[in-house]
């Protein structure tokens, strides 16, 4: 049930409460009408009962429709009403037997129902604040008990000289109970930051006014103006009727907002001074104006010096929280340094962190400003540290950060700040820089600093290398975010290059990080909007004969071409290239089985395969279910891996496996790479294929002749079928056939060509172009050969 529900008063409610205080309030001014007798103390009696039943029903109908804390509180609040009334009904019956003695069971029942309350608003407050904020208000509350009850006492003492000192207690204790309740719900407001609700106000000012009433009722006893039928006999019924309404609507709602805290928290510090004020008049009453004689003097001093005590008490209470405060303050200081530390150096290195780094880039960039410096900005990475984390571990790693940290910081100036970044990557800041070329100079120290071996593990000493990326302020970049930016990509240069080495920023390599995002951003397009499409190069035997063709892939974006070096390279990082693969090797597989149906024989289409895919071992079985599927047999296609992949340790069950499965394997760009004749001589390849950079100058340099000639002479020795790729030139071609070669492929022939076209084609390929006089001359009218997945 929402708060919203619970607060609407249903029209029956409404009409049934109505009529209840309507009834109550008249048989109250009935007998107010009537001039005394049994029937005005009737009268009074049935307004009482119907008052407290009154109250009691409200209260009632607001706990069922409370909330389970609500409920808790307001429990309490029926339970005081429900001996409100029960002690009205015991104290009716007194009087109709005409036995009445002072105290009664009904005074007993009575007394009970101030303490009820207080217990009930207690609840609210322990369950909503701190354990050292509810002593706090529990003294501050006791302490003020007991202010009222030597105020209250100093009102009655007058009145009091013919009573016994029990009866006079007993008189006493019903305001004070009432008006402690009261003071409790007043307290609960800036105590637990309520919101000043209507029905809390109603609540707070029902038990006030049962206080009032009982303490005034008591005083008309002890002067003997008491008379059946007064007016003011209502305010019973009036107290009932505020407490129930307010019970009825009665929620916790607590505020929030800062300042509305800050306010309650003023309030509650001013309690105790409230009470030890009261307590010091009362005192001062005592000593100089009560005249009376008796126990009741002593009682009012003994209240009054409670009261101050637990004021003390209080103070001491928050003193200690106070010291407390000033512990934490202290071992707060203490730690500061420590702290900071934590927050702005690095665990591992001691070093500077990246956030203090930059804040001090900031400041340093501001005063070249002025001074009209130069600020150079090194970003150093250790060249392969992965490989040492996993072949050592990372204990020795951490061992080597720290040692390079330490190299770095030796091969600093004072003018040079170093920091660690993350990883294995380090920053260095270069104030009042005078030239590139000093620069330059650090980044040579930095690099000689890693020519000797840094830790001594086992056997063998660890060799690491350094990569350095350089940007400078103002030249590169005119803010820290720049700097970065620009030196990362100077670093990306240098690591894609020959690493160790270091390498300025220039704005070519900004045009090239843009070129690749955006080109990043439409190959994850590119697929699924079709723009890919596979060109065949032919491939002929040493007579001329078409022997198999080669399947490129090629890309066009808005009717220009993507050349593969960009394109192919940027899909193996993020992985697109093995659902581009998978495309690729379907289209081939397509593509080959309609020839067959057209009776077009073509002969084995070699695939390139990225190491990407070689690294899932899934992948021999995915080929073959996608060549079944497409009625391909796998011995009509040529896998063709990159001579450095297939010699990986890591790729060779998967060459192994796809072998099994009945396709052949070439080993691409061979002479590239660096070969290993034992792996070579165990690998299941059936194909070879000279890389186009030594068929290129094959006709005019002999070095490339002797390499060309020693490929094919150990080709034929491990029963190699050999390829030659790049072929543009008869006389290109009349060296390779001389020297062995079986297989051709190159623009002497024809270039790459749609399926179509190469089926077209196939008459004229086999006329034999390197026989035709105008072959003699390159064919350069377009992109230059390019081999892709």
């Amino acid at each position: 049930m929402s708060v919203t529900q619970q607060r609407i008063v249903n029209p029956p409610e409404l009409i049934l409460f109505g009529l209840w205080v309507l009834i109550t309030f008249l048989l109250g001014l009935t007998a107010w009408l009537l001039e005394g007798g049994a029937r005005v103390v009737i009268l009074d009696m049935l307004h009482w009962t119907s008052a407290f039943a009154l109250s009691l029903a409200l209260a009632w109908r607001g706990m069922r429709l409370a909330a389970t804390h609500d409920a808790d509180v307001l429990f309490w609040l029926v339970l005081g009403a429900g001996l409100m009334l029960v002690g009205q009904l015991v104290w009716n019956l007194q009087v109709l037997a005409g036995w009445n003695p002072f105290p009664s069971l009904a005074d007993v029942l009575f007394l009970a129902v101030g303490p009820l309350w207080m217990i009930g608003l207690m609840r609210a407050l322990k369950l909503h604040l701190p354990a050292d904020r509810f002593h706090s208000a529990m003294l501050d509350i006791c302490g003020m008990v007991f202010a009222l009850l030597a105020l209250v006492l100093t009102l009655y003492v007058p009145h009091g000289e013919e009573i016994s000192l029990i009866a006079l207690l007993v008189l006493v204790f019903y305001p004070v109970s009432f008006l402690s309740a009261a003071f409790f719900a007043l307290l609960m407001i800036p105590g637990m930051a309520l919101r000043m609700a209507p029905a809390h106000l109603l609540l707070m000012v029902g038990i006030t006014a049962y206080g009032l009433t009982w303490m005034q009722w008591n005083l008309m006893v002890l002067d003997g103006q008491l008379q059946a039928g007064m007016l003011f006999n209502m305010a019973f019924g009036v107290s009932a009727l505020l407490l129930g309404l307010g019970a009825r609507f009665w929620r916790i709602e607590v505020r929030q907002e800062p300042g509305y805290l800050n306010a309650c928290e003023r309030v509650m510090n001013h309690v105790p001074l409230l009470a030890m004020l009261l307590a010091l008049a009362l005192l001062f009453h005592f000593f100089y104006a009560l005249t009376e004689t008796g126990f009741e003097r002593g009682i009012i001093f003994v209240c009054c010096l409670l009261t101050l005590l637990l004021v003390g008490v209080r103070q001491t209470h928050m003193l200690e929280v106070l010291e407390r405060l000033r512990q934490a303050e202290t071992a707060i200081l203490q730690n500061q340094e420590q702290m900071f530390r934590l927050a702005h150096y690095d665990a591992l290195t001691h070093l500077p962190n990246r956030l203090f780094f930059e804040n001090q880039m900031e400041h340093a960039l501001q005063m070249a400003a002025r001074r009209h410096d130069r600020v150079a900005f090194m970003l150093v990475d250790l060249d392969h540290f992965k490989q040492i984390n996993d072949i050592y571990g990372h204990r020795t790693g951490d061992m080597l950060l720290c040692e390079a940290s330490a190299r770095i910081s030796r091969s600093l100036d004072d003018r040079c700040t170093l920091a660690r970044m993350s990883g294995d990557e380090f920053m260095v800041m270069v104030e009042q820089c005078r030239s590139r070329t000093e620069v330059a100079q650090l980044a040579e120290g930095i690099l000689q600093g890693f020519s000797k071996p840094c830790l001594e593990s086992g056997r063998e000493p660890h060799f690491v290398t350094a990569s350095i990326g350089i940007s400078l302020y103002p030249d590169d970049a005119s803010t820290v975010m720049e700097l970065v930016r620009n030196a990362d990509l100077a670093l990306n240069q240098v690591k894609s290059s020959n690493r160790n080495s270091y390498c300025f920023y220039l704005q070519e390599y900004t045009l090239i990080a843009r070129k690749r995002l955006e080109l990043s951003t439409l190959l994850h397009r590119a697929l699924p909007e079709g723009q890919f499409h596979v060109l065949y190069q032919p491939q002929m035997d040493a007579a001329g004969r078409l022997v198999g063709a080669e399947a490129l892939l090629r890309w066009t974006v808005h009717g220009q071409p993507v050349s593969p070096e960009d394109f192919i390279p940027l899909a193996e990082s993020t992985g697109l290239i093995v659902p581009i693969g998978e495309w690729i090797f379907r289209s081939v597989c397509r593509q080959l089985r309609q020839w067959r149906q057209g009776g077009v024989e073509i002969g084995a289409v070699s695939i390139n395969i990225s190491a990407v895919q070689l690294r899932r071992p899934e992948l021999a079985r995915q080929l073959l279910d996608i060549a079944r599927e497409e009625g391909t047999s796998p011995d009509t296609i040529m896998l063709e891996v990159t001579e450095s992949e297939m010699l990986d340790d890591e790729v060779i069950p998967t060459v192994v496996a796809l072998r099994e499965a009945g396709f052949g394997l070439s080993i691409d760009d061979f002479g590239t790479g660096q070969s290993s004749l034992v792996k070579l001589k165990k690998l299941p390849a059936g194909e070879l294929k000279i890389d186009k950079a030594f068929v290129r100058d094959i006709a005019h340099d002999e070095g490339d002749r002797q390499i060309c000639a020693m490929i094919l002479a150990l080709s034929h020795a491990l029963g190699l079928t050999v390829v030659a790729e790049g072929v543009e030139t008869p006389e290109q071609f009349r060296l390779l056939r001389g020297m062995g070669c079986h297989r051709f492929q190159g623009w002497l022939f024809s270039p790459a060509v749609e399926a179509d076209a190469l089926v077209m084609a196939i008459p004229g390929l086999m006329a034999g172009l390197p026989g035709n006089d105008a072959g003699n001359t390159p064919i350069t009218d377009g992109a230059a050969s390019c081999d892709t997945v």
